[in-house]
This record gives structure tokens, sequence and C-alpha cells, in this order.
């Protein structure tokens, strides 16, 4: 049991511990590792993965792995397949590591932005290479970052483009 965000939330036994926000290879505590596996599916697209500062914190790897998988598969899905899928994981609060997802293309509307990380709400699903889901990965993602004491948010406009960050803190 670890006492988060004035809660206390069950994991397993071997679920909390440091996880690092870059490869180093001590094995599955990278969650940007599993990004391996995007980048062979989806070989016709650019994701680039920046870290700056420092990305270590106390965190559930596997589920904080499967939160950025969640964020990137959804900017591979609906961004524009010619322009780059960026990840920025910024570690330069002392408290906080924050992981940015950003895609190019469709903006999510205003009124969507509000209920997108509700359990069964989905995005477009029109379009080439957009296939129905049952509108759980942000969701999941919210809880995910919830668990941890963190937060999620999407900004999503014309010019920049749309972005999710999660706010986690390190410990």
């Amino acid at each position: 049991m670890i006492p988060l965000s004035g809660e206390t939330r069950q994991f397993h036994s071997n679920s909390a511990r440091a996880a690092w926000l870059r490869p180093n290879g001590r094995g599955n505590d990278c969650p940007i590792t599993g990004l391996n596996h995007l980048r062979s599916v989806h070989h016709n697209r650019t994701i680039d993965i920046t870290i700056e500062g420092d990305p270590n914190g106390l965190w559930d790897a596997g589920r904080l792995g499967q939160a950025l998988s969640n964020l990137m598969a959804n900017a591979i899905q609906y961004g524009d397949a010619s322009k780059p899928v960026t990840a920025l994981i910024a570690g330069h609060d002392p408290a906080f590591v924050e992981v940015s997802v950003h895609n190019s293309g469709s903006t999510i509307p205003p009124d969507v932005q509000k209920t997108i990380f509700k359990s069964w709400t989905r995005g477009q699903v029109d379009g080439p290479g957009r296939n129905p889901h049952l509108g759980l990965g942000l969701y999941i993602s919210r809880l995910i970052a919830e668990a941890h004491g963190g937060t999620i948010a999407v900004a999503s406009t014309e010019v920049a483009g749309t972005t999710f960050t999660f706010r986690l803190p390190r410990a």
C-alpha cells in the first residue's frame, strides 16, 4: 500500500518502484522502452522523443508505460501522417516530471476536450487509418496519472496542434 494524493491506492507489492523515463539498460523499469513497439508497427511515421532534465521518479513503470503508449497511439492515429508525433519528457522541476505528447492535424473541439477523459468517450473515427475503438485509453491514462498523484490535460488548437500532458510528482 502506497499513500498517494491523500488516499491509499493499492498496487501490486512490486509495482511501485523507481522508474526512469530514460532508457538505461535496467530491464522494464523504463516506461518509454515500450514505444519501440509503436515505432515498429508504425514504421512509416516519425516518432521523436526528447528528454530534458532529470526524468527519474518513483512510479509504477508498467502503468506509466501504458499511459504513455495510449497517448502516443492516439497521436499516431489522429495526427497528420506527414508530420511527426513528438513526446517531451521534462524533468526541470525538482518535484514533478511533465510528459507531453504532441501531434499536428485535426483539432479536438472544445466541447469534446471537456469530456475526453471520461470512460467510453471516443474521438473522431471517420477517415483513413482511423479505427473504431472503445474510448477507454484516455480514461485509463487519467486514472493512471491520478493514481500517481498527478494530472492529465489536453490543449488543441488549429495553430498549435494537439498536446496531451501528464504531470507526475517524483515520489
